[in-house]
């Protein structure tokens, strides 16, 4: 219950923090948007004000319990923590029943490591590493049949409920079968699928903003907005702020896990599966607050 705590609670400040800063930087990126508008429009400067209020709820989803841009990236900063838990858990191999690790949240190395199994001739390397690539890829199918037209910025429990849930059971049956050598591939590939559901849901929430598992694309990202800002460019300020919280929290997640691994074994992934739950529960009305 004392690691619950410090999960919940490093969570909790990760995503303040990050909030912070989020709201300062959309506030700052509506008000510059305003003002290139101005000239092209014959707008004056002293309506800028007037601009920005009438502009800002443009962010606010319209349909179900949404509230904002807000509040659908702090969702994914969340799931982005517990995404690097879950692969955590499973590359530190204190959760299995025999010491075996496979990252199960970014594919990139399974894509590689897959060719290399088959260009040596290790097919049980190659038929493996296959399968994760598609039970990841089929955790974001089943998200994207579930919400097949997402609404941008909508955070009602109507769109996370179901594709949430689903992945608590994943998570939930995995870590039972992480306990017996014989299935703990079968493991692996169920917390695939589950980190398959929430990246594929919280990228449409998004509009692609928030990836929360996966971090190739977004490293390279935020490489390339340093650069644009070290060359005058402030356009993907906003973007690269959101990236770096996603990034850290992803990190803490993996931090944790190594702890909580050691202590709880294969019940840590439970963990994972009931800040889920928390999240159906509670957090369409905390975004309301936010």
């Amino acid at each position: 219950m004392m690691y619950f705590r410090r999960f919940l609670l490093v969570a909790a400040a990760l995503v303040s923090s990050c909030v912070d800063v989020q709201a300062k930087s959309s506030s700052k990126t509506v008000i510059a948007d305003t003002r290139r508008q101005q000239g092209r429009f014959g707008l004056p400067k002293s309506s800028a004000s007037s601009v920005v209020q009438a502009k800002s709820p443009s962010l606010v989803s319209t349909r179900g319990g949404g509230d904002s841009q807000k509040a659908a990236v702090v969702l994914g900063l969340i799931l982005a923590l517990n995404s690097g838990f879950i692969n955590g858990c499973c590359l530190s191999g204190a959760i299995t029943a025999n010491g075996a690790k496979q990252a199960v949240a970014a594919v990139t190395a399974s894509w590689t490591n897959g060719a290399l199994g088959m260009a040596s001739g290790d097919m049980k390397q190659f038929s493996f590493l296959t399968q994760v690539i598609g039970a990841f890829m089929g955790g974001s199918a089943i998200a994207g049949f579930l919400n097949p037209r997402p609404t941008l910025f909508q955070v009602s429990t109507s769109t996370y409920a179901i594709p949430l849930s689903i992945g608590g059971i994943m998570l939930a049956v995995a870590s039972q079968l992480v306990t017996k050598t014989d299935t703990v591939k079968l493991g692996f590939l169920l917390c695939a699928m589950a980190n398959g559901i929430q990246n594929s849901m919280t990228s449409t929430l998004t509009g692609n903003l928030c990836r929360t598992s996966h971090y190739s694309g977004i490293t390279s990202d935020m490489g390339t907005f340093i650069g644009q800002i070290l060359g005058g460019n402030n356009a993907n300020m906003y973007k690269l702020k959101v990236f770096m919280g996603l990034g850290a929290c992803f990190w803490a997640g993996g931090f944790i896990s190594y702890s909580i691994g050691k202590e709880y074994g294969a019940t840590s992934l439970l963990f994972a599966a009931g800040l889920y739950a928390v999240i159906i529960a509670l957090y369409e009305s905390f975004a309301k607050k936010l």
